[in-house]
């Protein structure tokens, strides 16, 4: 998956003279929200909807998340990864900010299983959420934990009429935070930060109970203190879960009930950053929300989603293979194209649109299972020239009249020729010059295809 979240350097909303007085950089407060699917190696598996439901997955995340103002940052697999920065006009409802996102991750969970009512059985979700002081990467580099947002250039789609886009990343500690955090979550809950918890503490102190108004710290539950790799420099992590009712279900019924700490939570953060050295540099986390300003409008990311059609001749002896362009990484390999389906784009309309031009005909059966949906063999993961994880889905198909080759072109590819099935599956990937698990797919499309003809 590929972001494509365009650049917002400057704030086009600061009026005139505000500059010295207001941050209208990327820089700031960010937090970050990750939704994951359990259970999705088991259940690819068993059942065939696999990717339907991980499509679903993605759009409803990118839907309910975009009304909250949090922006697709990446995909990996079968988890997304969104971000807010956080302005003066959120310090008022930032308490609010972990039940929207626990409401958030059920509506998307739910929404699933309503649609695919079979898939509960091993299906859910897991989330975690944490904030990061974010600085731009050209500023020094002086501080320790520090966070840096850097942007790259990248022309993300041939058909694009606009060329270049901006890249967002985000690299350092605080960071890595929140992926190890994402390890300490289980289906059906959410993980929040210590400092995203103290933030919301903190607010409350100096800025809600002035005006009569308090949160229900009761919400939040110490699991555990944990050496978390990297962290700290491996002192113990408060392992912090968020849900606005305790008092139903929390945990199913074939898992292991967690034993909660009963320090009370606005007593034992504040605590805990204080003995670390680390409260004054949170405390200043609230000074730069303050000073920061609404950014103009970023265009939300769609989605984009890497597919891939293998085709076979029409006695199954012969494969196509695609010799990649100079311009690409690992020029020297072959594959066998490449789709790049765009958000709210039907799977096999953006397989045909591709595959049909390239080839010149639409002489082919593509695999489908008995709900007349294409079959996925398998997901490919790989890093393009821009240095992003790129995820994708490989299906197959079956030519009905073969075709000539010599003469077909397709950009960022220097030929199209015929293989030989068995001289490929009787060597190597290394051998064959293609990317690793490529000959198993071929050998499983080949044997799928055969007994769907038979």
């Amino acid at each position: 998956m590929v972001n494509t979240t365009t650049s917002f350097l400057k704030d086009t909303n600061v009026e005139k003279g505000s500059e010295s007085k207001k941050h209208i950089s990327v820089e700031g407060i960010y937090v970050f929200v990750s939704f994951d699917i359990v259970g999705s190696t088991q259940y690819k598996t068993i059942s065939n909807d696999w990717y339907q439901i991980t499509k679903k997955f993605y759009e409803d995340s990118l839907t309910e998340l975009n009304k909250s103002e949090f922006v697709h940052w990446k995909s990996i697999g079968d988890e997304v990864v969104f971000y807010k920065r956080l302005v003066q006009e959120d310090l008022e409802n930032i308490h609010e900010l972990p039940k929207k996102v626990f409401t958030i991750m059920n509506t998307v969970r739910d929404s699933f299983f309503e649609e695919y009512p079979h898939s509960k059985m091993l299906l859910s979700l897991k989330g975690t959420m944490w904030i990061d002081n974010i600085k731009s990467l050209g500023e020094e580099r002086d501080e320790h934990f520090q966070s840096y947002i850097i942007e790259q250039k990248q022309n993300l789609y041939e058909s694009d009429s606009e060329g270049n886009y901006k890249i967002i990343d985000f690299l350092g500690a605080g960071i890595d935070l929140g992926f190890r955090l994402r390890s300490e979550t289980q289906k059906n809950q959410l993980v929040v930060s210590a400092e995203l918890v103290y933030l919301i503490i903190k607010v409350e102190q100096e800025e809600h109970l002035a005006k009569g108004l308090s949160i229900d710290k009761s919400e939040y539950k110490i699991s555990e203190t944990k050496t978390l790799k990297g962290i700290w420099y491996s002192r113990p992590y408060p392992v912090i879960f968020y849900r606005d009712n305790w008092e139903n279900s929390v945990f199913e019924y074939d898992e292991v009930i967690k034993e909660f700490k009963t320090d009370k939570i606005e007593e034992f953060v504040p605590r805990v950053f204080a003995e670390l050295g680390r409260d004054k540099v949170l405390d200043e986390f609230l000074n730069i929300i303050k000073e920061s300003q609404t950014i103009k409008k970023i265009p939300t990311s769609p989605l984009a989603f890497h597919v891939v059609l293998m085709h076979f001749s029409n006695d199954l002896k012969k494969i196509l293979f695609y010799k990649r362009g100079d311009g690409k990484n690992n020029s020297d390999k072959y594959d066998f194209g490449c789709v790049h389906l765009k958000s709210n784009q039907e799977l096999e309309v953006g397989l045909n649109n591709y595959y049909e031009k390239v080839l010149g005909t639409a002489d082919y059966d593509i695999l489908k299972d008995n709900s007349n949906h294409p079959v996925p063999l398998s997901i490919f993961t790989y890093t393009n020239s821009g240095g992003n994880l790129i995820n994708g889905l490989i299906f197959c198909a079956k030519l009905t009249k073969d075709i000539e080759v010599a003469d077909l072109s397709v950009s960022g590819y220097s030929k199209i020729e015929w293989r030989d099935v068995d001289e490929v599956i009787g060597k190597t990937d290394q051998d064959n010059k293609l990317f690793e698990g490529s000959v198993s797919n071929i050998r499983k499309a080949r044997e799928l295809l055969q007994e769907f003809h038979n």
